[in-house]
């Protein structure tokens, strides 16, 4: 079975220019992993022209194959598909922003500890041209739990200083210079448009009620010093010619973690009175906020703060975690329908070793569970998707609570080496294909099955103006047929395996909205 399905993607290989490097496997229960070190790590280059006519596709299978390349041709007349893939492109959703994960201490420390040339394949990994070409990082302000140790930028207590305004009292830290600041440099050369979004875990000590780094509130006395808080912090990056796109309004302030504590109505209160305020009069008014940062089903108690013309008109957008998520097309749905301008963004999400089934994860299935979850969110109006750790070490850290979890990429540094995993390819299959100005286009499987999944999008600025996106989860091949309205293509895909697609077709003349006010009236009222 491995043989032939092998050949079912070798027989229409493209040209060689099109692969550059191929993965050093190293086998990982039911799948592989790819190993980098000083000497080699494998490429993937994409075409710089596509023929009209000619569907490109990338696969990648729990078996064999990372971003594995073949061709097809539009126009089959074949009609024995297991699966039909339509795709409506003039009918566009939201547009798509990009794909990221977190510059964590844990990804930084572990960095620390390769030699400079396995370091610089890592940041080429991730974002160089022949990477995944990732558009988006975030970067905790202050520590994680994902660090050495606990710490924020202003630890100094504000009484013994009489510093109100943070102007001695905040500071860069260690982190900040020795890793922070340096890695950020280097993905900037890489990627000089990438998006930073900047998320704060804990505040200091002397800001809370309980005197404690963990999940504790903010003193209402210190709702203004919080709020200066950030903005000195992205005041002492932009001295580094470090800029952010965005900023969330903290991490998981429903979720006892590492964090601090909020209900609605307060932080309704200090986005409208505090942060909004201090935001606008300063060098970063320009700043996307983004409420919640949160798992997606805390949406629904969130919506007043922003609904509230207090804190509303300062939010851009919201930020969901994956943990957690069930019914996510029901959130979306209500929140795109309540604010059809705002953002929609996913900041966070990992495989922890507390979860059940771990072990089942960290091979093809944890994979398949991010392309599912990104499929769906990508379905249902969100504009961006972003990871955790982009690196952790072969136990899941390090972290100071021992909440170890995976990432897409693990560091073996006393080999001076690290893998990449199955979930970093997963992600790839969508930074790399769907470029930032992408916008979603109107997707139908039929017929309709749990286990296979479907996305596309109309690019620009691309050889290809078309990428599709399939994950197959059936545990034996699949006969795909994908079409557009002008014509189909026919491919079959390897069991448990996700593609993606790309062609350069003559886009439609008019494009109208996916979802119109009509709609939305009709999706409340089955509700």
């Amino acid at each position: 079975m491995f043989l032939t399905l092998l050949l079912v993607f070798a027989v229409s290989a493209p040209a060689s220019s099109e692969w550059s490097l191929p993965c050093w496997s190293q086998i990982q229960g039911d799948t592989f992993n790819c190993m980098c070190n000083a000497r080699y790590c494998d490429e993937i280059e994409l075409p710089q022209e596509l023929e009209s006519g000619n569907l490109h596709v990338y696969m990648s299978a729990a078996a064999f194959g990372r971003l594995q390349p073949s061709y097809t041709e539009f126009g089959t007349k074949r009609t024995d598909e297991d699966t039909l893939i339509a795709i409506d492109r003039n009918k566009a959703g939201q547009v798509i922003l990009g794909f990221g994960g977190a510059l964590t201490d844990a990804t930084s420390y572990n960095l620390a500890k390769l030699s400079p040339q396995t370091r610089q394949r890592f940041f080429d990994s991730y974002f160089g041209k022949h990477g995944s070409e990732y558009s988006f990082v975030r970067l905790p302000i202050g520590g994680t739990d994902f660090s050495e140790r606990e710490y924020t930028n202003a630890d100094l207590n504000i009484a013994a200083t009489g510093d109100p305004d943070l102007e001695e009292l905040m500071r860069l830290e260690q982190e900040d210079y020795n890793y922070k600041i340096p890695n950020l440099q280097k993905i900037l050369q890489l990627n000089p448009r990438i998006k930073l979004i900047g998320s704060a875990w804990s505040a200091p000590k002397w800001m809370t009620y309980d005197d404690v780094l963990g999940h504790p509130k903010i003193k209402v006395e210190h709702y203004q010093t919080w709020a200066e808080y950030h903005k000195k912090f992205f005041d002492l990056y932009k001295e580094w010619n470090i800029t952010f796109w965005g900023m969330t309004t903290g991490n998981e302030p429903f979720t006892r973690a590492f964090s601090v504590a909020w209900d609605a109505d307060d932080q309704m209160t200090w986005i409208g009175d505090n942060l909004g305020p201090v935001l606008n009069a300063s060098d970063h008014r320009y700043l996307k906020l983004l409420a919640l940062d949160d798992h997606t089903t805390f949406t629904l108690p969130y919506m007043k703060v922003l609904a509230s013309k207090k804190s509303g008109a300062f939010i851009d957008g919201l930020a969901t975690h994956w943990y957690t998520d069930k019914n996510i097309n029901v959130y979306h749905i209500l929140y795109r329908h309540k604010f059809p301008d705002n953002l929609l963004i996913n900041t966070e999400a990992s495989i922890c070793k507390f979860e059940e089934h771990f072990e089942e994860k960290t091979q093809w299935f944890g994979a398949e569970l991010y392309a599912s979850n990104i499929l769906e969110k990508l379905t249902y109006y969100t504009n961006a998707w972003l990871d955790w750790n982009m690196a952790v070490d072969k136990t899941g850290g390090p972290n100071n609570k021992g909440n170890l979890c995976l990432a897409p990429i693990v560091v073996n540094h006393e080999k001076d080496e690290f893998y990449k995993g199955p979930i970093f390819y997963v992600m790839t299959h969508f930074s790399k294909f769907i470029p930032p100005g992408s916008k979603y286009l109107q997707t139908t499987v039929s017929p309709s099955d749990i286990f296979m999944q479907a996305a596309a999008f109309e690019v620009i600025g691309r050889a290809w103006n078309l990428a599709v996106v399939v994950l197959n989860r059936h545990v034996r091949e699949r006969k795909l047929r994908i079409c557009t309205d002008k014509s189909c293509a026919f491919i079959t895909v390897p069991p448990r395996s996700i593609i993606s697609a790309i062609a350069n077709e003559k886009s439609p003349g008019k494009v109208i909205p996916r979802w119109g006010p009509e709609k939305f009236t009709l999706l409340f009222r089955k509700m």
